[in-house]
């Protein structure tokens, strides 16, 4: 882990605006500041638990849940059964189990990645979907919501609503 040690064996910031040159420190390793200020070698180890101890930053729920994109699309519902899919209806393009995992959070889309996270505010608030599935290619630009219940499904019905991809 390089640092920049002035001559006194201060630490300075390790920054891209130093570079290498007569009128600028040399870069330095830890272990040779403690080694030239205090004579004796820093045992390496110390300084992986050093780092391992730094506390992990977490990102605050706002900024991970922060808007990338959003459109305007239809959105309908759909329920794991062979007439709305196919041979294997409990199982998503991208081989998840709807059936075992049982939670309305899965939805097919065919214009977005596997593994996006999609919410649809006027129709769910901030309910949080995944894409995990795919429709018919006449379908490019909707969304399809997988329900447990059929006929939730079909009182879901048809709708038009701005989807947010989220980050």
């Amino acid at each position: 882990m390089p640092v920049i040690a002035d001559k006194e064996f201060n630490f300075v910031a390790n920054d891209a605006s130093y570079s290498m040159g007569l009128d600028n420190p040399p870069f330095i390793s830890i272990n040779e500041v403690v080694k030239q200020k205090l004579g004796y070698n820093l045992d390496e180890n110390l300084i992986v638990l050093d780092i391992k101890e730094q506390k992990e930053e977490k990102i605050p729920i706002e900024e991970e849940n922060k808007i990338k994109s959003s459109f305007y699309t239809i959105v309908t519902a759909y329920n794991s059964e062979a007439a709305q899919c196919d041979s294997s209806p409990c199982i998503t393009a991208n081989g998840y189990n709807l059936c075992k995992y049982n939670k309305e959070d899965s939805v097919a889309v065919n214009n977005l990645s596997f593994g996006t996270k999609i919410r649809i505010p006027a129709v769910f608030g901030d309910k949080i979907f995944i894409v995990r599935d795919r429709m018919h290619s006449k379908y490019y630009n909707r969304v399809d919501i997988w329900m447990i219940d059929k006929n939730e499904a079909i009182n879901f019905g048809y709708k038009r609503a701005r989807v947010e991809v989220i980050n």
